[in-house]
């Protein structure tokens, strides 16, 4: 669809070096880290969907470089 290419997108970064794509878990785990870190709030409304101050965002594992790996949150 032509129109995702104009949709907001987020790159979070780990605490740590990912060196595998994180699972459902660790994704949860870093989006809260950040909602905390800028004062957000946030809510999960399934498994890969996040609502961060009234805007809902799909949370996809997303490569780096040098096989390195972060969430990307990619506005609905």
């Amino acid at each position: 669809m032509i129109f995702s290419i104009f949709n907001k997108t987020i790159l979070l970064d780990a605490d740590e070096v990912l060196s595998s794509p994180p699972d459902t878990p660790k994704m949860k785990e870093i989006v809260c880290a950040y909602c905390k870190k800028n004062k957000l709030d946030c809510s999960f409304i399934s498994e890969r969907v996040v609502e961060m101050d009234g805007i809902e965002y799909d949370m996809i594992p997303s490569r780096l470089f040098r096989g390195t790996y972060s969430v990307r949150l990619r506005r609905r």
